[in-house]
């Protein structure tokens, strides 16, 4: 059986000095696993970084070499700045997510050189995403949204507007593994999102385009 890149002892060394450099004090012990759906994991009871040289498949070894280094750097900024807390499934997944913002940032504050990792990071998460799936019925109302009647008789909602897998903009200094709802893979610079946050600016623009068009054709509102 060939041996894989990341396998080689002078490889893993020279993985691991990287690891323990961006850890600073007392760093952690660090493995290397090729676990199916391990990216990077810190372990703050076992004091242990565990990273999958091979979460993205098919990568030439000089370019697993630097998304291994970037996950790495990632995890180095949980243990520098994450406090270990024992939540519920939901509230992890959200803090997680929040969490991961700011580590990055901070790292990428500390060690300059740390950026382009980053980037390479989030963009081989993105070429690895799965195809979006299709929303729902666009005739319907979302199953995560409110919906009348109400109690008293009245029909809800007065307004509806488009909250589902909305294409829209995703900040350069975000997390490379937050992608909202869906990646868009095409681009780094985009995401799917939904709810409120997306059917709100949605009903505003049509609403603006609409009073536009009163105002300049109709000489009204």
């Amino acid at each position: 059986m060939a041996i894989k890149w990341w396998q080689w002892r002078n490889i893993q060394e020279r993985l691991r000095l990287f690891g323990r450099a961006v850890q600073g004090p007392e760093p952690y012990r660090i493995e290397f696993a090729d676990d199916q759906g391990l990216t990077g994991l810190t372990d703050f009871e076992a004091r242990l970084i565990r990273v999958n040289p091979e979460m993205v498949p098919g990568l030439r070894p000089r370019r697993g070499y630097e998304i291994t280094k970037a996950v790495l750097c990632h995890e180095a900024g949980h243990r520098r700045f994450t406090t270990p807390a024992k939540l519920s499934p939901v509230v992890h997944m959200v803090s997680n997510i929040l969490e991961d913002q700011r580590i990055e940032s901070l790292m990428m504050e500390e060690f300059a050189g740390t950026r382009p990792l980053i980037r390479d990071l989030t963009e081989a998460l993105y070429d690895r995403s799965p195809e979006l799936e299709p929303a729902d019925d666009p005739g319907q109302v979302a199953a995560f949204s409110s919906r009348g009647p109400t109690a008293d008789g009245r029909i809800k909602p007065d307004v509806v507007a488009p909250g589902t897998f909305i294409l829209s903009t995703r900040s350069t200094m975000i997390a490379p593994n937050n992608k909202a709802w869906a990646a868009f893979p095409p681009s780094t610079l985009y995401f799917h999102m939904g709810g409120t946050s997306m059917a709100t600016p949605l009903t505003a623009g049509a609403v603006a385009l609409v009073r536009e068009y009163l105002r300049k054709k109709k000489r009204s509102a």
